[in-house]
């Protein structure tokens, strides 16, 4: 059988903090994979936000920004403690359990907040990562983003005059002038999206339309 490293990481993990005596079993489950959940609800049964936002298996969410998806399946599991087959440890309150959840979620979405932002101040080509951020109503883009887009570019006389880009949810365009105002021009754009791998669109040839025929 084949172990990946996040797999191998977490086995690590649980062991030491089992040998510690500071892992137990209170989220469980012998068809569900309910780990992240067991040890999101230990964290939060210690109180212990440092703990949680330095958890290397929790850290994967929040590099990610996916932690509100983990905190609302978890959600699901943490009032059936105390029953079946999931007895409550000493000190289990399910209402202090939600308020460090919505502790956690604030503070994972700061961090990564803070992360990204990071980022951009020292990744390459700020200007043009913001302008094509702008073009879906946000601050900037980091290149991972960037390379999920697609783009057509748009001419007259021969030079781009706008730049139609688009992502799973939404539709953007960016305009010569939106460029010029940062002292750039719609190449410098146009090579920043190449270069992050995002998808160009070539010109699309006219449909030729045929005329219904009547008897």
């Amino acid at each position: 059988m084949k172990i990946t490293k996040r797999q191998l990481r977490r086995i690590i993990k649980e062991s030491i903090l089992r040998e510690s005596a500071k892992m137990i079993d209170i989220i469980t489950n012998d068809h569900e994979d309910v780990e992240d959940f067991n040890i999101l609800a230990n964290y939060a049964l210690n109180n212990d936000m440092q703990g949680a936002m330095t958890d290397p298996e929790l850290k994967y969410y929040i590099d990610k920004n996916e932690v509100s998806y983990l905190v609302d399946d978890a959600r699901g599991w943490f009032p059936r403690v105390g029953t079946g087959n999931m007895p409550a440890p000493p000190g289990w309150d399910l209402n202090k359990v939600n308020q460090f959840m919505n502790a956690f979620e604030d503070e994972a979405y700061n961090s990564f907040n803070k992360k990204e932002a990071g980022d951009h101040g020292t990744l390459p080509a700020k200007k043009e990562r913001e302008i094509i951020g702008q073009a879906f109503t946000k601050y900037y883009m980091l290149p991972d983003e960037i390379k999920d887009l697609e783009f057509q570019v748009r001419r007259k006389g021969g030079k781009p005059s706008n730049i139609n880009i688009e992502n799973d949810n939404q539709i953007g365009n960016i305009r010569a002038e939106d460029a010029m105002k940062q002292g750039l021009t719609l190449d410098d754009i146009i090579k920043v999206l190449r270069d992050s791998g995002a998808k160009e669109r070539g010109k699309q040839r006219p449909v030729k339309h045929t005329p219904p025929m009547y008897d």
